[in-house]
């Protein structure tokens, strides 16, 4: 089991990072008055940015985590029907 926390948070560990990343320079640019430019990840103190989803930005990530979560539940259920079929 222990094995499994750890794939798993090895598996949101990239996703978390970049998302409180982006939320964190999101957030202290428009403290500053400024609108965040998602293209250039810089804060814009002159121009006014449209919003651009996090899905829209960071799809393949998103979708890589998707994946990897869907692989480790499949190897959780297999590793668990394994022990059962041995019982």
């Amino acid at each position: 089991m222990r094995r499994i926390r750890l794939l798993l948070l090895l598996i949101l560990i990239p996703l978390a990072f970049v998302s409180l990343r982006e939320t964190r320079a999101v957030n202290a640019c428009a403290e500053g008055g400024g609108s965040y430019d998602h293209a250039s990840r810089r804060c814009d103190m002159t121009a006014t940015h449209a919003y651009e989803p996090f899905m829209e930005r960071h799809g393949v990530l998103i979708g890589a985590t998707l994946v990897a979560l869907a692989g480790a539940g499949v190897a959780v259920w297999l590793r668990r029907r394994a022990l059962r079929e041995r019982a």
